[in-house]
């Protein structure tokens, strides 16, 4: 386990990335290049450990709905920008945009705006809408929306693309680098 450990740590700092660990997490390349997303999407300033941890949350929330966590960001970033403390005017709040006076049993006078809350309820009541829509990801972002449309799936799937670029692109560039270098 400790020489596990020690590979891991070392491995994190000759990739040169920023963030291994959320919440006692070591997180995947993959989830690491997500994290840097959050970082640049966000419309409030978050440190990496705050991006990690949201990250880790939603990465966790998905694989128990076996839903895919970039869908899930991209639709964060469509909700709230990753502001943990946004507000609409339709009282929606949170990270994922949870309305309290819809979503009072999923609360369980628990805050939407704690950012581990609001993944937890808002990827629940994303899951339920697929339910209803047996997987139709287009008409389950319109139910978690209440009616958003297609503008609304359109957004979460320009953001979905960002981020899958940007993950991508974070990937292949040690590579890349090590390519050039030769």
């Amino acid at each position: 386990m400790r020489f596990t450990l020690t590979v891991i740590l070392l491995w994190c700092s000759l990739t040169a990335l920023t963030s291994c660990f959320a919440q006692d997490e070591i997180l995947t390349h993959e989830q690491q290049a997500a994290a840097t997303w959050v970082l640049d999407e966000s419309s409030v300033p978050l440190t990496e450990d705050q991006a990690s941890a949201i990250v880790a949350a939603v990465y966790r929330a998905a694989e128990q709905y076996s839903l895919d966590p970039h869908h899930i960001l991209a639709m964060m970033r469509v909700e709230s920008r990753f502001n943990p403390k946004a507000r609409s005017s339709e009282n929606a709040r949170g990270l994922m945009q949870v309305i309290p006076r819809w979503h009072r049993k999923e609360l369980a006078k628990r805050s939407p705006y704690d950012p581990m809350v609001s993944i937890e309820v808002g990827t629940a009541i994303y899951n339920e809408c697929l339910q209803k829509y047996s997987g139709n990801t287009r008409k389950a972002a319109n139910c978690y929306s209440g009616g958003g449309g297609n503008k609304y799936y359109r957004l979460i799937e320009q953001a979905k693309k960002k981020l899958m670029h940007h993950v991508i692109v974070q990937l292949f560039e040690p590579l890349s680098e090590l390519v050039a270098s030769h």
